[in-house]
């Protein structure tokens, strides 16, 4: 089934907010570590929302946008699209 081009605004927005926003209850994990987006895409979500359906499995219901590098940031060559299980095995470590 076709991806809803507004759940992936809702997405790409989200990111935005993680990464740039202080108030954001999940900022620590992400922009308070240092991901970033990539910064044309802070300023026009929908040129985020255009790139992401140019990678494989964007409209794929039941996948998730994902970082390749999770210490890396939202930004062109380090998205794509997996399960939620590929997803929580891509993440970082946690310290103890």
């Amino acid at each position: 089934m076709k991806a809803d081009l507004r759940l992936l605004y809702l997405r790409a927005t989200n990111a935005i907010r993680r990464c740039t926003d202080p108030r954001d209850p999940a900022y620590r994990n992400y922009g308070g570590r240092g991901v970033s987006v990539h910064p044309p895409w802070v300023v026009d979500p929908w040129a985020f929302v255009a790139y992401l359906t140019l990678l494989p499995g964007f409209d794929v219901r039941g996948l998730v946008m994902d970082r390749i590098d999770n210490d890396g940031g939202y930004v062109p060559g380090n998205l794509r699209f997996v399960t939620w299980g590929e997803s929580n095995c891509n993440r970082r470590g946690r310290a103890a």
